[in-house]
């Protein structure tokens, strides 16, 4: 009788999930998102899921802010502006060099440190973020700090951003090796990111529901963490070694 093959060795893969513009969370925000991707992953895959959650970096200031706005017109939009435009506001660098207290500098220390206690146990395992809305830029940035293997992006407004640079940006050739935006028409912040020339190395995927719900704008931008073909395309290149290669 043959020796039987020995089956070889799962790479181990970290990812990391940070999310858009939001309130309080709670604790089982990523949970059926995550349910959905491994319910298209093999069982002996090496999966693990690092939640990040930075609203409560904002949560306080932003009350702060509303509170000045106080016996104003049209409170309903300026709690709105308060609640989700203040997120993206903040995402800016200041005027100054980062300190702690400034949000920018604040969401980028604790995505180093989540991500060095992870790299520190696990320096041979495949770095993956996903990220939504606003957390695609904030991931972007971030994938120019440390290396990481794949960036999967949802409802992205990247392009957006752009603006904020010359040539209107560019991509971290040398720590981020792959690239893959999901985008649905219907979204107004999504954007198609291999358009702009400077990131062309982005593969674009368009996702789409026949949900009359997702026709509209808002819930089109919440639709990504229910979608079971982005779950399936993320799972697919979670059962892959990463580079494209089974």
């Amino acid at each position: 009788m043959g020796k039987l093959p020995i089956p070889m060795e799962k790479i181990r893969k970290d990812v990391f999930l940070i999310h858009g513009v939001g309130k309080k969370l709670g604790s089982d925000y990523y949970d059926k998102f995550v349910a959905g991707i491994r319910s298209f992953i093999p069982i002996d895959e090496d999966v693990n899921f690092h939640p990040v959650d930075y609203s409560p970096l904002l949560d306080e200031k932003e009350e702060k802010i509303f509170s000045w706005m106080k016996g104003m017109g049209y409170q309903g939009l300026r709690k709105f502006g308060c609640d989700f435009l203040a997120d993206v506001l903040a995402y800016s660098p200041p005027e100054n060099p980062a300190k702690a207290g400034d949000f920018y500098f604040d969401v980028n220390e604790m995505l180093s440190k989540k991500f060095e206690a992870v790299e520190k146990s696990y320096p041979q395992s495949k770095k993956i973020i996903i990220s939504h809305s606003l957390g695609t830029q904030i991931a972007f940035s971030f994938a120019w700090k440390k290396e990481i293997d794949v960036l999967f992006t949802c409802g992205s407004p990247i392009i957006y951003f752009a603006v904020r640079f010359s040539g209107f940006g560019k991509f971290p050739e040398a720590t981020l090796k792959r690239m893959i935006n999901f985008y649905n028409e219907n979204d107004p912040v999504a954007t198609i990111i291999g358009r702009n020339p400077a990131l062309k190395k982005c593969q674009d995927i368009k996702v789409k529901s026949w949900n009359p719900r997702y026709l509209l704008p808002l819930q089109a931008h919440s639709f990504y963490f229910v979608s079971a073909d982005v779950q399936k395309k993320i799972a697919e290149v979670l059962s892959e070694n990463v580079d494209g290669k089974k």
